[in-house]
């Protein structure tokens, strides 16, 4: 007598549900690390764009500073960059070609952040009459120093900052060593 069972064909029920759990810790273990890569990627992308706008910030600060003392009519005496004694302020001047007036500018470091000086027809008394430079909210100063270097002939910056409010990153820093082309330094 034939027996009228076929033979099984296909997975059974159970091999079905242990196929979907271990399926199922595949995907979570994916997912688990997932979270920590794409944090890491995003601090290294943060770290990055700090280093990019401490290095800018300098950079145009040095290109600034080469341009002092710069004076159209020979035989005048050029005017001489100023760093105070703390280090947390630089002014400086020159003249514009074709404008008989010297135009005074200068950086300061105040409530986190740079502040510049442009444009002043007079020296200022202090450094408190700059407009904020920097934005907070994309990366905080946390030091600036200026000094003066190489008997007067040259000027040091050193920034030093962090990502905004809220991200927990080292903080960055950079500087440069800019030689004075027209004018001397002094400490005041």
């Amino acid at each position: 007598m034939k027996s009228t069972m076929q033979k099984q064909r296909g997975l059974s029920l159970i091999e079905l549900m242990v196929s979907l759990v271990v399926g199922m810790i595949v995907i979570a273990g994916s997912i688990m690390m997932f979270g920590p890569i794409s944090r890491s990627t995003s601090d290294a992308l943060r770290s990055s764009k700090l280093n990019t706008d401490l290095q800018t910030a300098v950079d145009v600060m040095a290109n600034e500073l080469r341009r002092a003392g710069y004076v159209s009519n020979v035989g005048a005496v050029p005017p001489v960059v100023q760093v105070t004694d703390d280090g947390a302020c630089v002014l400086y001047a020159y003249q514009e070609p074709g404008v008989g007036a010297v135009t005074w500018g200068g950086f300061a470091f105040e409530n986190n952040a740079l502040t510049m000086i442009q444009g002043q027809i007079a020296q200022p008394a202090d450094c408190t009459v700059g407009q904020a430079w920097t934005d907070p909210a994309l990366f905080t100063v946390t030091a600036v120093v200026f000094s003066c270097t190489d008997g007067g002939r040259a000027i040091e910056i050193e920034l030093q900052g962090q990502v905004g409010a809220g991200v927990n990153l080292p903080r960055k820093g950079v500087g440069s060593k800019t030689y004075l082309r027209n004018t001397t330094c002094v400490t005041v």
